[in-house]
């Protein structure tokens, strides 16, 4: 979609932000020069021929108040120094997706908001909880330096491919302290590996995990780890809550989970049917 039909301010945001809505997808893929004076002389489309649904409608702001296109802030934390990141845009607050996350958007936001941001960290996969209303922003890529959200990278506002489950979280004050736990075996050397981030437990997928994971994990846990393996598929049950990890990735070598390669923070495609187990001291009849 080309987004330069509309004079002086005025936005075209993608979407459905203002409400879905029904019957006929009329026009798809219209691009603009911006001097036509109908939307019909506008390239798109035949009439009628799409490939949406009226989750993708367009809305339209005529007069955007500028003096509010750039305010985030932090919603669900314990502190103000972190939360739920939302934007406020149109008369709306809304969220931003996780897609392409890294740390270099919560330096920008935690030194917008005049908060600490040399240790800052973004989270994907709601991990403080779901929004809702409009997802404003996907694909946020900063390098940094910026002085506000709007200056990165991004997707048109409004237009995404994501859902409230991919919000992203910010905290500006972040711990480098990782707590781990086995929860549900018969012993204290088996059970659900669950990770301690932000004071929040969550779970660890089974994407790529190999018993290397098994040996950081045991050995943190100053329990046995010669022999420890990994298992997927929820073995020892299904967790609850934030999927803190993805694609674990351990050397063996790390002195704790959170030196081994992963995603993001929170940033996973799993469900909590792709739990890893840990065991620290198999007796070779484990499963």
């Amino acid at each position: 979609m080309c987004f330069k039909l509309f004079r002086a301010t005025s936005e075209a945001y993608g979407g459905a932000v203002f409400g879905r809505g029904s019957g006929t997808i009329w026009l798809d893929t219209v691009n603009c020069i911006g001097s036509e004076s109908k939307i019909d002389e506008c390239s798109h489309s035949t009439w009628g021929s799409n490939n949406c649904n009226h989750r993708d409608d367009i809305s339209i702001n005529c007069l955007p108040n500028r003096s509010n296109d750039t305010t985030v802030r932090l919603v669900g934390g314990t502190t103000e120094y972190e939360g739920r990141l939302e934007v406020y845009k149109s008369g709306k607050w809304g969220t931003v997706c996780d897609d392409g996350l890294n740390d270099q958007l919560s330096v920008v936001v935690c030194r917008s908001l005049g908060l600490p941001w040399n240790a800052s960290k973004a989270y994907g996969g709601a991990a403080y909880g779901q929004g809702s209303g409009p997802i404003w922003l996907d694909n946020v890529k900063c390098m940094g330096s910026e002085t506000g959200i709007e200056k990165c990278s991004q997707n048109p506002w409004g237009s995404h491919n994501c859902n409230h489950r991919e919000d992203v979280s910010i905290s500006c004050f972040s711990s480098t302290d990782i707590a781990v736990r086995l929860v549900g075996g018969t012993s204290e050397n088996e059970g659900r590996l669950e990770v301690n981030r932000l004071g929040i437990w969550g779970t660890v997928c089974d994407d790529n995990s190999n018993d290397k994971l098994a040996v950081v994990v045991c050995r943190s846990l100053g329990l046995p780890w010669a022999t420890s393996e990994a298992y997927g598929d929820a073995v020892h049950g299904q967790g609850s809550g934030t999927i803190w990890l993805d694609n674990v990735n351990c050397i063996g070598s790390e002195s704790n989970i959170a030196e081994c390669s992963h995603n993001p923070w929170g940033s996973n495609n799993c469900n909590h049917g792709d739990d890893v187990s840990i065991n620290c001291l198999p007796n070779g009849n484990f499963f």
